[in-house]
């Protein structure tokens, strides 16, 4: 989940984004302030596929030239209304302006506090510091609604599965078990949901520490309800660490009903060396 903690990097992702299209340094670290003052930043305009097709999500890449545009059109006229059942998220969402979304403050540790000021730091003097992203390993966040690009959700009685197109993001959320005995401990953690009415209540452990911002204590619980007739979809996200923060931390994101918008490939790999570009290693 993404809470003001995160500013470092969701700034470095953003300007990574920036390096593999090659934009101008200066243009870069215009991004990358907007991102880490979290002022709002419009999404990018969409573009149609050779050939037709659906448009490719909430833009995948930045020309030469920087477009912070409009916030995406609603979809079109003739594009299928969400289904009537309030418990079926399948389909694909978007995120509106801002991007991160502003959440209130957490209360770190002093430990977490004095690592936050330091990238802050490091990153204000023009030599930040590389995050997973950078390093083409999974990202930080596994959410619906706080990022640029789009997330497509599949529903089974069994599970409630979301691909997100940054990062090539799985959350699997499984419906018809508990938490396992004993697991391995991974980037995103184990996920187990189950309905409170119309919310599906989703607790999260087993996190590796591998992410930033996690760590094996890492608890969170995630709300995720259909709202506003069923075109926008709200999730909550509590979490506990007492490694990092002083008391849980909770943050919300929204995400709008987009039918006529896929789900792109994201493939860091086709310019690691751009992507590390003037970072340096954790």
């Amino acid at each position: 989940m993404t809470t003001n903690t995160t500013s470092p990097s969701a700034a470095n992702q953003l300007d990574l984004k920036a390096r593999r299209s090659g934009l101008p340094v200066d243009a870069r670290w215009g991004l990358g302030i907007l991102m880490l003052l979290a002022l709002g930043s419009p999404v990018l305009a969409q573009e149609t596929p050779p050939g037709g097709g659906p448009p490719s999500g909430a833009n995948t890449s930045f020309a030469t030239q920087p477009k912070m545009l409009s916030a995406l059109p609603p979809p079109p006229a003739d594009a299928p209304p969400p289904v009537a059942d309030l418990r079926d998220f399948e389909g694909t969402w978007a995120a509106p302006p801002p991007f991160p979304p502003p959440q209130p403050p957490a209360k770190l540790t002093p430990q977490a506090l004095e690592t936050q000021q330091r990238l802050l730091k490091l990153q204000q003097e023009g030599t930040p510091v590389a995050t997973n992203a950078g390093h083409c390993r999974p990202m930080d966040n596994i959410t619906v609604g706080w990022d640029l690009f789009p997330a497509t959700i599949v529903q089974t009685p069994r599970e409630v599965v979301v691909f997100e197109e940054e990062g090539r993001g799985r959350w699997q959320i499984h419906l018809d078990r508990g938490h396992p005995t004993h697991s391995k401990p991974s980037y995103w953690g184990d996920s187990v949901g189950h309905w409170e009415g119309d919310t599906l209540v989703v607790d999260t452990v087993g996190f590796s520490g591998q992410q930033e911002h996690t760590t094996a204590q890492t608890h969170r619980v995630s709300r995720i309800h259909r709202t506003h007739g069923g075109r926008q979809l709200e999730m909550t996200v509590t979490t506990t660490d007492p490694s990092i923060y002083l008391e849980p931390t909770t943050s919300t994101f929204v995400s709008d009903w987009h039918p006529e918008l896929q789900v792109l490939e994201f493939q860091c790999e086709e310019n690691p060396e751009g992507a590390l570009e003037g970072l340096t290693s954790q």
